[in-house]
């Protein structure tokens, strides 16, 4: 029998809804608006292949690193006819929001109403958010890990049905199916089972087990992916490497400013005399995946980002669900007070990542003025994928990526991809600098130094004529005339 709701549970209910109407909508303006970026147009360019043979053929020649499952999810809504920015984005905005409720679901069996609002509260205003907004399978991954760990829940002493079981290991093989660093959730999830204060699952144990077996069907894009991000990681200015300040900056990006939040529980159970409950293993083990993606990246990928940890604001929310349980009636209050601070402060923790920033406009803005037909090109790769989607198509038929082969680049990442990206897709254009230059004498040049990622096409033409270098972080697109093709210039 379901308890009676108290006035506490129904306000706590209350504040969490203006929580979730304001996530809804603080979502879905952003994922209207803002433009694609660099590894969403990776995705899409894969959903519109549309066929499972083409797609799987793409992602085994580095079309992105990833197994097919999330560029399929997209290659459907694309049959169907989505193609806008709100549309490849609206699963992972659904994704963040089940991923609140069904940690909520966790803290609610555990802990109570009061906590479980708070802990779903602090999921939505995390830095989860700028993942929930993008088309990208993060959000996806985390919610079917929030579910997996909902399913895996049970009383002391109790053991999983075999149809939990079935449904536990069918959401890990879906989750190996979204993304390749599933596998260390998996093995977060098995150590969380076996360090719980009660006999480990059998069936639990072995749908991981499934799970992680699953991945032998994607071998051959694991073995391709593996290949062509290690050209990338061994570059000196390589942008994700594991170092010390990326593993804070992770923590800080993913807990967003519900981080003070737990500050503040923290302290306040510190300073009262709260009651004993029995650690919380899920939340501590979620809040150590970063650790754990930290020491994958520096023996095995060489690779780290904040995105590769974002599961771990579920433990936030989990252990401030804790905290609040910590202080029994007095809890009940403090939870509410903190809930309540997240109606109007959550925008501090909604920020919108890389689809919020200002640079990838100015780009835009700054192609879109550019008269005549002549060829806008650039060297940055990461610049030429975003404006060919997101430009209008008269200025995306004019964009050319020149590759500048003599000039190595401290981090080749994005040209790696262009150029992978042309192997597959014929109308990506790409071209040498100086048999494109030479064909055409009159272009426009785009360069962003610092935000528009490496770009070694400014130097090669400074390296060829008097040419003044363009302003940092400014995007600006100046037109040249080439003089001649032979001599200093060729």
């Amino acid at each position: 029998m379901i308890p009676r709701f108290g006035r506490a549970d129904v306000l706590a209910v209350l504040l969490f809804l203006l929580v979730s109407v304001h996530y809804a909508v603080a979502s879905i303006t952003l994922a209207a608006s803002a433009p694609l970026w660099m590894d969403e147009v990776l995705a899409v360019r894969t959903a519109r292949l549309t066929d499972p043979a083409a797609i799987w053929h793409a992602l085994v020649h580095g079309a992105e690193f990833s197994p097919p499952l999330y560029d399929m999810l997209l290659g459907w809504l694309h049959a169907l006819g989505v193609d806008t920015p709100i549309g490849w984005r609206l699963p992972s905005i659904v994704a963040g929001y089940a991923a609140a409720i069904a940690l909520g679901s966790i803290a609610w069996r555990r802990y109570g109403r009061v906590p479980a609002a708070l802990a779903a509260g602090i999921v939505l205003s995390s830095g989860l958010f700028a993942y929930a907004v993008q088309a990208r399978p993060y959000a996806l991954l985390i919610a079917v890990f929030a579910l997996a760990l909902a399913i895996r829940e049970r009383p002391a002493g109790a053991q999983p049905s075999p149809r939990r079981c079935a449904l536990l290991a069918l959401l890990l093989v879906v989750m190996v199916a979204l993304h390749f660093y599933a596998l260390l959730l998996v093995a977060v999830l098995v150590a969380i089972e076996l360090a719980e204060r009660r006999p480990p699952s059998r069936g639990v144990l072995a749908a991981s087990a499934v799970a992680a077996a699953s991945i032998a069907a994607w071998l051959p894009i694991l073995v391709a992916a593996h290949h062509y991000s290690g050209a990338d990681t061994g570059a000196p200015g390589y942008y994700a490497r594991p170092t010390l300040d990326a593993l804070l900056s992770s923590y800080a990006l993913t807990l967003g400013w519900p981080a003070l939040l737990l500050l503040g529980l923290l302290i306040i159970v510190a300073l009262r005399r709260a009651r004993a409950l029995p650690v919380p293993v899920p939340a501590l083990g979620l809040l150590a995946v970063p650790l754990v993606v930290f020491a994958f990246a520096l023996l095995v990928s060489h690779s780290f980002t904040d995105r590769y940890v974002v599961s771990a604001a579920l433990g936030a929310g989990l252990l401030a669900a804790w905290l609040v349980a910590r202080l029994d009636e007095n809890g009940r209050a403090i939870g509410l007070v903190a809930l309540a601070l997240l109606v109007p402060g959550n925008d501090a923790g909604r920020w919108g990542g890389e689809i919020a920033k200002r640079d990838r406009l100015d780009a835009l803005d700054a192609v879109a003025r550019v008269p005549g037909n002549a060829p806008i090109v650039t060297g940055s790769g990461l610049r030429f994928l975003e404006m060919a989607e997101n430009a209008r198509p008269e200025i995306a038929r004019r964009l050319v990526y020149l590759d500048t082969p003599d000039i190595p680049s401290p981090d080749p990442t994005n040209r790696n991809q262009v150029l992978r990206w042309a192997a597959i897709d014929p109308r990506v254009r790409v071209a040498q600098a100086r048999a494109f230059t030479c064909a055409h004498p009159a272009l426009w040049l785009f360069a962003q130094p610092g935000p528009g990622g490496a770009d070694t096409l400014p130097d090669w033409f400074a390296r060829r004529f008097d040419m003044p270098d363009p302003p940092a972080r400014r995007a600006t697109v100046r037109p040249l005339r080439m003089p001649y093709c032979r001599g200093q210039y060729r």
